[in-house]
């Protein structure tokens, strides 16, 4: 896992999560309407606990992914949005 201090890391892991989830909605052809939105978001927390478990810190409920990603719904940048704010999940909370 790269590690680096400052904006560095916080790009990367930015970057990182944006890739995740555009991976994830690659995938919304193969799953049924009702599937993809819940597979995207547990890709999502799948990823902000292992970030978080490596820092040593504590992981967070899936329903901490699903207020963020409610908060970046509606946004023309709605990736970018949910990206910034997963990471926000790893770096903000104890």
């Amino acid at each position: 896992m790269y590690r680096a201090n400052g904006h560095t890391y916080r790009n990367k892991l930015h970057h990182d999560f944006h890739m995740l989830l555009c991976d994830e909605a690659d995938q919304r052809d193969k799953r049924g309407v009702a599937e993809w939105p819940l597979m995207e978001r547990r890709a999502m927390w799948k990823r902000v606990n292992e970030e978080r478990i490596q820092l040593g810190k504590v992981p967070v409920p899936l329903e901490e992914v699903a207020r963020v990603e409610q908060t970046a719904l509606g946004h023309t940048d709605y990736g970018t949005k949910y990206a910034l704010y997963c990471t926000e999940l790893v770096e903000n909370t104890p």
